[in-house]
């Protein structure tokens, strides 16, 4: 696939739908595993957070090439793959226009699209599977073009969406594998205020009494910064509870869950971008 894009009117969709392939092929390894290698791959200032490994195949926009080196190389440990991969997003970069989504948003479905992704799908296997040449990997190219459920329940954040809980909702629990996304809305916004240059959200889950802190940036300017948000309790800010996702090179990012154990307590949430090295002033808390 890699090579044979080359040629074609190759596009984001198909780059990020061959990134999710490849992770399927390697076994569907939690992004937290994946965090953990690529630090270990690439070192600290290389390797990147999970929340930035889950953006890289489920946001619409193309993602970053630190992001797309770290996720290539924590799967394939292969430099020469990777190199392949940062080609390959070069050459769209060039030519594609990415755009901001929501980070809980998954890619729109229709027939005609998944005929399209089927034949990615088949095509990148072959390749994929003929450059590595290992039988573990074309086995699992075979088993992820019959069709059936994936062998690793972490198979379910591939698309970000909500087809059904994969673990329970607990505190550090990452929303989108618990069923909390079901009934989730946006509980309070500081939308209304006049001198920020970000969104920052705290969504609340009903079902789970459980809330998550996300970020979105204004000024679309992710490459080479980053963006942090926290969610805490109003009872106790500086808490084990407390949880925090600082992220590099994206737009918009999401903490882990707070699950309540007292019905009165409040969930707060801050957040804070930096912009060519130069971190905004922390945002006021919006609570609810």
């Amino acid at each position: 696939m890699l090579e044979e894009t080359e040629g074609d009117s190759d596009t984001v969709e198909a780059f990020n739908t061959d990134l999710r392939d490849l992770r399927s092929m390697h076994g569907n390894p939690p992004y937290k595993v994946l965090e953990e290698r690529s630090y270990k791959l690439l070192g600290p200032n290389g390797g990147v957070g999970k929340t930035t490994l889950h953006n890289a195949v489920t946001d619409r926009a193309l993602a970053s090439e630190r992001a797309v080196k770290a996720l290539v190389m924590s799967l394939t440990g292969s430099p020469e793959l990777t190199e392949q991969w940062i080609q390959r997003r070069s050459r769209l970069a060039s030519a594609e226009a990415p755009h901001v989504v929501n980070v809980l948003e998954g890619p729109s479905t229709n027939s005609a699209s998944s005929r399209e992704g089927r034949t990615r799908r088949r095509r990148t296997a072959a390749f994929i599977a003929a450059l590595v040449g290992t039988n573990v990997l074309t086995g699992l190219a075979v088993a992820a073009l019959s069709g059936g459920p994936p062998a690793n329940p972490d198979a379910a954040e591939a698309t970000n969406t909500p087809t059904g809980p994969n673990i329970a909702a607990s505190t550090g629990a990452d929303p989108g594998r618990t069923p909390c996304l079901a009934d989730a809305r946006v509980a309070t916004t500081n939308a209304a205020a006049a001198d920020t240059n970000f969104l920052l959200e705290l969504i609340w889950s009903p079902a789970c009494d459980a809330g998550w802190g996300r970020i979105t940036r204004s000024d679309s300017k992710g490459m080479g910064n980053t963006v942090t948000v926290t969610i805490f309790r109003r009872a106790d800010p500086d808490g084990s509870t407390r949880q925090t996702a600082v992220e590099p090179d994206v737009n918009s990012a999401y903490s882990t869950l707070i699950v309540r154990s007292d019905p009165t307590d409040r969930l707060c949430v801050v957040g804070s971008i930096s912009t060519d090295g130069v971190d905004s002033p922390e945002a006021l808390p919006i609570c609810a």
